[in-house]
């Protein structure tokens, strides 16, 4: 039986040696939203450039959809935090960067907060505050989350929606401990029904912390080839700088 373990070894000092010259590999982990739509446009850039990728099967939100949402989120990190510590120890050579999709950016940004610690941090169509979507805007999902809530627990129920804060994308930024800006992009859509006038005030919380929001004209799938160009063009300057 012939062993993989010298080829594997050449291959990291390969990284290594000539990473110079072509930019470093990197290792993508991606999130998905609530949909589990596949990466597809972000898969095919990183094979282009030979980087490693995985992207993550996030378990549907279950119980209450109040009370149990932030026993799912903490679930999803201890997930994610695993799926790290597989990378590190797979590609020890290779920055680490997390993609969170719409409200996989929401699990990434929680997952941070409490504690998950990679290289690179990037979240896409992500609503800055889901509670406050929920709350007050008048974009279909959120009609359908209040009078699902309502049916459920009566008009008492409306008022537990702030609870859902915890989760929000602001809190978790603010909470963040030593938060690192330059290892952050925030890209959302012009065009996205999701961020609308409800999350005016949730936004200023990139500012807060020192991120820049990058805003494309594009929808909440944030899909269009010059976003992905935008974002890869920021991924390709992290694997020349680390």
């Amino acid at each position: 039986r012939v062993s993989s373990q010298p080829f594997g070894r050449l291959s990291s000092a390969m990284d290594c040696c000539f990473g110079f010259l072509r930019g470093r590999k990197v290792h993508i982990i991606l999130v998905p939203g609530a949909d589990c739509k596949p990466f597809v446009g972000d898969v095919r850039r990183a094979k282009a450039l030979g980087w490693s990728y995985v992207e993550v099967k996030v378990p549907q939100e279950r119980g209450h959809i109040i009370e149990d949402r932030r026993a799912h989120f903490v679930e999803v990190a201890e997930l994610l935090k695993a799926e790290v510590e597989v990378a590190q120890a797979k590609y020890p050579r290779r920055p680490i960067c997390l993609l969170g999709r719409n409200n996989g950016g929401g699990h990434l940004a929680f997952a941070i907060a409490e504690g998950l610690k990679a290289d690179a941090y990037v979240l896409v169509g992500a609503v800055p505050s889901i509670s406050e979507f929920r709350k007050c805007s008048t974009y279909d999902p959120a009609l359908k989350f209040r009078k699902r809530l309502q049916d459920q627990l009566g008009v008492a129920g409306l008022q537990r929606i702030p609870e859902l804060a915890v989760t929000d994308v602001c809190t978790s930024l603010r909470r963040t401990p030593d938060l690192q800006p330059e290892q952050w992009h925030i890209q959302n859509g012009s065009q996205d029904p999701w961020i609308d006038e409800t999350q005016a005030a949730a936004r200023r919380a990139y500012a807060e912390v020192g991120i820049a929001e990058v805003v494309m004209a594009d929808d909440h799938a944030m899909e269009s080839e010059a976003t992905m160009d935008a974002r890869w063009a920021w991924l390709r300057q992290l694997g020349r700088r680390r």
